[in-house]
């Protein structure tokens, strides 16, 4: 057996800025540091009439009926394509369904909505799930979206900062 010298072994198992994708079929796990984003319809994404204040509603972040998981598109996956990951983002979400100018766009950190999650049940998992007409799309499983509490942790802080879609389409 060949023994490699130290510095070349240390070399070997260097992390790498980009992970190493390895095909085993499981989706890619998306980073802590990373932004997941959310399109919100003008119904879950309101202005308050006291403080004329644009928040997301609590329920915006429940599952619809039937779903395993909920979507959501991974916004670092754009960096590539330019700086302006928002507005790509925004695009992308247009190539798979209707995003109208009332609409607005919650963002959130992949850490905080994954610690918010475990609050409340099992730590979701946050996963890259590209599909074909929309290849940022990501996907959080295993959350436990039926606690009221968690929804509300979610739209205030989690997923709270909201970026209007008409400054972006």
């Amino acid at each position: 057996m060949k023994v490699l010298p130290v510095v070349q072994m240390c070399d070997a198992f260097q992390p790498s800025l980009n992970p190493i994708k390895l095909d085993s079929g499981l989706p890619e796990r998306i980073p802590d540091a990373d932004s997941v984003v959310k399109y919100l319809s003008f119904k879950q994404s309101p202005t308050d009439p006291e403080t004329g204040i644009r928040m997301a509603i609590p329920q915006a972040f429940r599952r619809r009926e039937g779903e395993e998981f909920l979507s959501c598109a991974w916004l670092e996956f754009y960096v590539p394509a330019g700086a302006d990951l928002m507005k790509n983002c925004a695009d992308g979400f247009k190539n798979a369904l209707t995003v109208r100018k009332s609409g607005a766009f919650a963002v959130g950190n992949v850490l905080a909505v994954r610690d918010a999650g475990n609050q409340f049940g099992p730590r979701p998992r946050i996963v890259h799930e590209p599909e074909d007409d929309h290849q940022a799309h990501a996907a959080v499983r295993q959350m436990n979206d039926q606690n009221d509490d968690l929804l509300l942790l979610l739209a205030m802080e989690a997923w709270g900062k909201l970026i209007p879609a008409e400054d972006l389409i």
